[in-house]
């Protein structure tokens, strides 16, 4: 009973872990003069989110290989919630490996340009073209990583509404094995609502296909 708290606490700070070097790294800028170059922070910061990743990751394996004895009553809401988490800070990290890496090439490709361009005198239109393509690449490239930002937003707001509700679940079940015949009570009351809302369901079916008949008989259809 002791290691009840040790095992979620061991997620959770894991979690808690992953947030500084993964914020650090979203703010990871390319250098337009040495778009190629890869600073040594930066490598640092990859290394550590994966690091933590995975800590997470083998956290999560040991609450869930934990004994059922010994788990919380609230330990599947807890380990559900520790792997979208996970998930979630993945996905992030993952999407802004993925821009980094269309930065780069965007600059590298640009440089690569201006170099044809110096030394063809500056009147290579081929060249001109492909850097007026690569700008509309850029730009295309960067409203998609707004709205793939503006997307991750709405699904963090979304987790955090579920955790309620799993939350509210997990203290309703803990509640319930503690009171007895609480399940049974709950139980009915869930029965009576679907009841309810089948008759109200069926009674607005009924005038609505009274009504479109009445409708329709009008018309003499």
């Amino acid at each position: 009973a002791a290691e009840r708290p040790v095992r979620p606490a061991a997620a959770a700070a894991a979690e808690r872990a992953i947030e500084a070097p993964l914020e650090q790294f979203l703010r990871v800028k390319v250098d337009p003069d040495q778009p190629g170059h890869v600073s040594a922070a930066e490598e640092d910061l990859v290394a550590e989110v994966n690091k933590q990743l995975q800590a997470l990751a083998s956290a999560i394996d040991r609450l869930v290989a934990c004994p059922s004895a010994e788990k919380p009553a609230t330990s599947h809401a807890q380990i559900k919630r520790f792997r979208e988490v996970r998930f979630d800070r993945k996905q992030q990290f993952q999407d802004a490996q993925r821009r980094l890496q269309h930065t780069r090439e965007g600059e590298q490709l640009r440089h690569h340009l201006q170099r044809e361009m110096r030394q063809d005198g500056g009147n290579d239109s081929a060249a001109s073209h492909l850097m007026s393509e690569n700008a509309s690449i850029r730009n295309a490239s960067k409203v998609a990583d707004e709205t793939i930002q503006q997307a991750n937003a709405t699904y963090d707001e979304l987790i955090a509404q579920r955790q309620i509700f799993s939350g509210t679940t997990g203290r309703l079940i803990a509640i319930g094995q503690q009171v007895p015949g609480l399940n049974i009570l709950i139980k009915r009351i869930q029965d009576k609502r679907t009841r309810d809302n089948t008759i109200v369901a069926l009674v607005i079916a009924f005038c609505t296909c009274f009504m479109l008949w009445y409708w329709l008989s009008g018309w003499g259809i």
